[in-house]
Formats: structure tokens, sequence, C-alpha cells
């Protein structure tokens, strides 16, 4: 392919993807995909994004566009860019490789494979036979990073899980064990905002809070809260506490996981205030997480969210199931604390840990004078 065409066809393949980001955290359990359509000289007709609830698909949400503004006609002949594969499967609508072959498009780009067994090369096929040349991979990677928990799901059977941490220059994450520090400035905290709309569920500690007392919310108007979970062994969460007082709000769905051996009038009560309850096996006293994220993943949760403290983060990674780390470093020192990801909670003068070596960072960059990094850890090894 001529470079000048492939470059081409890679600011389309972008704009989806920057599509696609719209939809995340709005449209599980489906992906949140990205479509761009162009006529046959490659001129912009129309593009969006998976709607919220799922429906409809990217691609039939562009098309309705270029429908209800006069501009289907100019379909006709044209190049559709779509981050996933299209789905072949008759389900609440009809699939979106037969809506594009009825619009007359005549090329198709794509950038990821659909994992989902309905549509695995399905919509590639139908494509093909209806004379329609596709491509596929193209800008792979990132319509990935965009779409990680979706396939994370569909490929592993388990969410993909980010941890967000917020630590001092020396890597600790407070000063003292029972208490929280604010560590990051506004800018930062408006960054982690976004992140959380972004997610499909955020879980925390019952450590977090009974020292932070936090309410876990997109706290920026017109972003939305995802539904909340918080890892309570023995239901130890004060019923007056600020998470509880927003249960019956819109705020954002409220869960509680929890092992057998609990109070039950408590639950009860917390039921009544419109807590949902959560029964996982317990190994040790503690929560078994690889039978949360089970659990989790026949919830339909494609991307979970872990704001909590060194205990719940150091037994995420531990149990190697930390896929993509947020890692805010402020630039005050605090001397001792609690470290980070450290399994104990009490405070120490040092902190002696590094990331292991199958973290890769990906991205590095300044909020003012927070430093933000972004690692990756591939999940099949």
């Amino acid at each position: 392919m001529d470079a000048s065409l492939r470059q081409s066809h890679e600011r389309w393949m972008l704009l989806a993807i920057h599509c696609a980001s719209f939809a995340e955290g709005l449209v599980a359990d489906n992906p949140p995909v990205g479509c761009v359509l162009t006529d046959r000289f490659g001129r912009l007709v129309c593009y969006a994004h998976t709607q919220p609830t799922g429906r409809p698909h990217a691609e039939q949400a562009a098309i309705d566009q270029a429908i209800n503004t006069g501009r289907y006609e100019q379909l006709k002949g044209g190049t559709a860019y779509v981050t996933l594969e299209p789905c072949a499967h008759h389900a609440t609508t009809a699939p979106c490789s037969q809506a594009l072959i009825k619009a007359g498009i005549k090329h198709l780009f794509y950038a990821v494979k659909d994992p989902d067994p309905r549509v695995s090369g399905k919509g590639h096929a139908q494509l093909e036979a209806a004379g329609v040349p596709v491509k596929a991979g193209l800008c792979a990677e990132k319509a990935e990073a965009v779409m990680a928990g979706f396939l994370s799901r569909q490929r592993y059977q388990r969410p993909f899980i980010s941890s967000k941490i917020a630590t001092s220059s020396d890597h600790f994450i407070s000063k003292d064990p029972a208490y929280a520090t604010q560590l990051t400035n506004q800018t930062s905290k408006r960054y982690v905002y976004d992140l959380r709309s972004r997610a499909d569920l955020l879980v925390t500690g019952i450590g977090t809070i009974l020292a932070d007392d936090p309410l876990l919310t997109a706290r920026i108007a017109g972003l939305k809260t995802p539904p909340r979970l918080v890892l309570d062994t023995h239901l130890q969460i004060p019923l007056q506490s600020a998470i509880i007082s927003s249960a019956n709000s819109d705020i954002g769905k409220l869960m509680i996981a929890h092992g057998k051996m609990i109070d039950k009038n408590k639950a009860e009560q917390l039921v009544s205030l419109g807590v949902e309850l959560i029964e996982v096996a317990t190994i040790g006293g503690r929560i078994d997480i690889h039978e949360l994220v089970r659990q989790l993943a026949g919830r339909q949760v494609n991307h979970m969210m872990i704001e909590a403290g060194a205990r719940l983060n150091a037994s995420f990674m531990k149990a190697g199931l930390i896929d993509r780390i947020i890692w805010l470093t402020a630039p005050d020192s605090l001397g001792s604390g609690l470290a980070v990801f450290s399994s104990e909670n009490k405070a120490v003068s040092t902190v002696d840990f590094q990331l292991p070596t199958a973290y890769t960072r990906t991205d590095r960059f300044l909020l003012e004078d927070d430093l933000v990094e972004i690692f990756r850890h591939d999940i099949s090894t």
C-alpha cells in the first residue's frame, strides 16, 4: 500500500478510535466501538460510536447519522473504518455487516477481530462474500486499549482490571495508615474523575472506607458514576458512611462483597438502605479475589478500576490480576508512612518495592506538578 494512502487510512481509523473513547463506561456488556464512513473520494461523511446501553452499534449509529443528515447516498462506493470487526449475528438489531453492505460500502478496514464466538471472523467473511475488500489490523494496538475490558472478558473470562495509585515522591500512599493523606493536585483529581467515568465498576476495600470515607463518584457534571463495589468480608462498614448514604440515590449503584460469616441483622439493614450484597468465598478470612472476578465477569463487567489502599492492591498484584496501573506521583515526600503495595497496614520509614518486570510503561506526562505514569501488563503472560 502506498505510504500516503496508508497514512490517510490510519487517519480515519484514529478518528474512529477517538469516537470509541466517548463510549467507554457507557455500553457494557457491549464493547465501546467507533466507526467512520467516507465517500468514494475518501471524504468524511459521518462518524459515531456505540450508543449508551450498547445499542445501536457504532456502524448503525453512523449510518443513521448519514440518513438523518440526507447523506446516505454518499456512502455508496465509500469506505468504512471500524475499531472492531462488524457483527454478523441477529440480536436485538440486524447485523452491522449487512447494514454496511446495504449502504453500498465498497471497502472496510477494521482494527481488531471480534473474539465473541457469535461474530469472530463471520462479519469479515460476510463482507468479503458480498464483494467488499476487507483489511484487518489497522491501528490494532490503539483500538485494543479502548476496548480492553470487552476483549479481556471475551478472551480470558474476566474483567480488565486497572488500579489507580497516588503516592508521594518517596512512594508512600499515606502518612498514617489509619487516615488518608491528600497528595495530588486538583487537576489530577479531575483526571481521576474522568478515569472513574470510563470504568464499568469502581472497587475499593473496607480499609479505605474506614480511613477516608469516600463517595467514589465522578464529580464532574455530565460524567457518569459507575456502580461501586466495596470488599468487606465481615460487613464492618458503618451505616452512616458517605458511600452508604448514597446507595439509594442516583449517583451510582452500590454493592458490597462479603464472606459467609456476617451479622444477618446488619445485612438486612444494608439491603434496606439500597445496598446489593454479594456473597463470595473467602480464603484465610479474606475475600477470594479470583472467585470475585469470576462473579463479576458473569455480571458482564468489562472493566473494573481499583481505588483502594496498599493491602488490597497488594492482594490483586500478588494474584497477577492488575492489568493496568495508573500511578500518580506528587512532588512532595512524606519521609515515612504506609508504603505502596504493602501487605501490612503499618507505617514504615522506607519503601522497598519495584514493579514486576512484566509491566511496561506505556505513557508518562505531567498534570501541573504531579507525574502520571501508566503501566501495562500482558494479561496472556
